[in-house]
């Protein structure tokens, strides 16, 4: 397979659509965080949520969206965090503090999420809404 064909202005991929959307936690914007649409088959979808927690989907290319169908979607911090319960730094140094994840554990597994977008043929704009506890 030659680079060529991979960056080509012809795309052999099947047809995305625009998923643009945004994740709250408690009715605030959820900065820094990746989402991921996961079909029960086939090509998977992501994006990263930007200091506003908006965030653009990329299935094939960035920005390009996601195939139409039916997702599970699971959301989980960008940087891989300490488990929770370890200790750290306080910021500024000095005590320990211990760990808290900015969001639970379970919207990182699609299954236990519980969260479920449909992409259409057409713009798509989810709101996300996630709880802290």
């Amino acid at each position: 397979l030659s680079l060529g064909c991979v960056l080509g202005s012809g795309s052999n991929y099947p047809k995305t659509y625009p998923v643009n959307g945004i994740v709250l936690i408690d009715g605030k914007p959820l900065p820094d965080v990746i989402v991921t649409l996961l079909p029960p088959t086939g090509n998977s979808a992501t994006g990263t949520t930007d200091s506003n927690g908006k965030f653009s989907l990329s299935t094939f290319s960035q920005g390009d969206g996601a195939l139409p169908g039916k997702y599970a979607v699971s959301i989980m911090p960008k940087d891989p965090p300490p488990m929770p319960g370890d200790e750290m730094s306080s910021p500024g140094g000095g005590q320990k503090v211990k760990y808290e994840a900015p969001i639970p554990t379970k919207y990182a597994n699609p299954t236990t999420s519980q969260i479920e977008l449909t992409v259409e043929a057409a713009t798509n704009n989810p709101t996300i809404e996630i709880s802290s506890k």
